[in-house]
């Protein structure tokens, strides 16, 4: 090939790649009336968590307002919600690149996006990125912490270890979502939880329950009719012995806090309508992440209610001899940590 032609065509490639990151940011009062429109549109659509339609409702504005960096962060956010880890890193990445600075926190999502690919070396070195351009303590130690995983996982990643898991049945797994199971001690009971992305609505989630046959094989998954409701329920847990479920709530009527936990015992033959624990289990703050042990004596959870070592802790209350939960105690360190923590599981 005529290196002249190479020449060119790396000038032109450069050139290109300048207009690019040189081209103007557009604020959102300078969006025409379209744009506008579609902003609001995909905001509603966001705010009633149709995550699906809002991000059509981005496309269209990103389609006609493509400077609007804000529009690239938002729609990545919806990415995020629909579990599309690939187009959230894609939106992050563009919108970096034009402004590295402009949402500095925005290099902690990316990374993350990254992690949750499996692309360990890019999550580190963003990860990195963020915890130098980050000023919030908090912010720092959760890049960091993103950090320190992906540098882990790529030592795990040159130590394999056999893992061949095998899908359940038809009757579990559908074209739907199916997520976050918990079984019985006896491993009789399965409730899990499904989200279907087919709703015309919005990404439903609600909770389903199989029991196996005499074949020993799982009948086709069941609707919890007098738990599930309009809104989500998920991260559920269930008590050893199939008679206590709690699982977490978030902006219900009557709520105390953003999220809060719920639960429903098992009388009759069926389960009954939730119900909120009385105080002091819930809080004016984030309150989810159940997880019972298998006497159903005691119930973990991760709260970021104050008095904690960090931003979320994991919190232990206790079963009263008449039936109501204890205050809450923080579990302290080694378990707690200055960082967030999380999805507590105890093996029944």
């Amino acid at each position: 090939m005529d290196m002249r032609w190479l020449t060119l065509s790396f000038f032109i490639s450069v050139i290109f790649s300048a207009c690019l990151t040189a081209q103007p940011v557009v604020a959102e009062k300078d969006l025409d009336k379209r744009s506008q429109k579609a902003l609001t549109e995909a905001k509603g659509y966001a705010a009633r968590q149709n995550w699906t339609s809002a991000v059509e409702a981005y496309d269209a504005l990103l389609d006609r307002s493509p400077n609007f960096l804000d529009g690239y962060f938002l729609r990545a956010a919806m990415h995020r919600e629909l579990g599309n880890h690939a187009a959230t890193e894609a939106d992050y990445e563009t919108a970096l690149t034009r402004s590295p600075d402009y949402y500095p926190y925005a290099w902690h999502l990316l990374a993350l996006a990254e992690y949750q690919q499996e692309k360990y070396a890019e999550a580190e070195e963003h990860a990195s990125k963020a915890v130098a351009v980050l000023t919030k303590a908090r912010q720092q130690k959760q890049a960091e912490a993103l950090r320190q995983r992906a540098k882990i996982a790529q030592q795990l990643y040159k130590s394999p270890v056999d893992f061949s898991p095998v899908p359940l049945n038809e009757n579990i797994n559908t074209p739907a979502l199916e997520y976050l199971p918990t079984f019985t001690a006896d491993e009789e009971l399965l409730i899990y939880t499904v989200r279907d992305p087919y709703s015309q609505e919005k990404e439903q989630e609600d909770f389903y329950f199989s029991q196996k046959n005499e074949a020993r094989e799982w009948i086709k998954g069941t609707p919890l009719s007098r738990i599930n409701t309009e809104l989500n329920e998920g991260a559920q847990t269930i008590a050893g012995d199939g008679k206590l479920l709690f699982f977490s709530g978030c902006f219900r009527p009557g709520s105390h806090g953003g999220c809060d936990l719920y639960y429903s015992t098992f009388e009759g033959g069926e389960w009954q309508t939730a119900r909120q624990p009385r105080p002091p289990l819930n809080s004016a703050h984030w309150d989810s992440q159940p997880c019972l042990s298998a006497n159903g004596r005691y119930l973990y959870f991760s709260s970021d209610r104050p008095d904690g070592l960090g931003g979320s802790d994991i919190w232990r209350s206790t079963r009263q001899a008449n039936g109501s939960w204890g205050a809450p105690e923080n579990l302290g360190a080694p378990i707690n940590t200055p960082n967030d923590d999380e999805s507590p599981y105890i093996h029944p």
